[in-house]
């Protein structure tokens, strides 16, 4: 058993990777249980870091509705799973991993345009926060349109 104080100062209790909020629980204490705890403060956030090969998904530069962007990364210093933003908060992704790396997919939607910006979260057991923001410079989001070509006509 460890007791934990996280990032805004609430005490946690950790025993076998379950994690207990002391602020909610009652816990009676003798000096002889307080011999064999260890207390520290957590304040060590996790670590997020972009794989050797972050980005994938569709090889167009111009990604369209229904092609799919992917982010992979690895996380450090927690169980929990990331959360990954994208369009400055308004789509999110997902994945199907349960442990890192993790591959976040997202198909693209009508109204998505512009850069492929992944904003990244993770919080540990204590509280401590990651965050990390990831832009794939190869592609983009919108629609393309093709002009009609236009054509000369000499005549001799």
């Amino acid at each position: 058993m460890k007791l934990v104080m996280n990032q805004s100062s609430t005490w946690c209790m950790l025993v076998e990777s379950q994690v207990y909020r002391l602020d909610r629980i009652r816990i009676r204490l003798t000096l002889s249980s307080l011999n064999l705890l260890t207390v520290f403060s957590d304040n060590t956030p996790p670590e997020l870091m972009l794989a050797a090969v972050p980005f994938g998904g569709s090889l167009r530069p111009v990604v369209r509705v229904g092609d799919v962007v992917s982010l992979n990364l690895i996380v450090s210093g927690t169980e929990c799973l990331p959360v990954v933003k994208l369009f400055n908060g308004a789509r999110a992704a997902a994945t199907l991993s349960q442990a890192s790396p993790f591959e976040f997919r997202y198909h693209i939607q009508e109204g998505d345009t512009g850069s492929i910006t992944y904003e990244v979260s993770v919080q540990d057991a204590a509280g401590n926060v990651a965050v990390l923001a990831a832009t794939d410079s190869v592609r983009t989001a919108g629609t393309v349109t093709n002009k009609p070509c236009k054509r000369r006509v000499y005549m001799d």
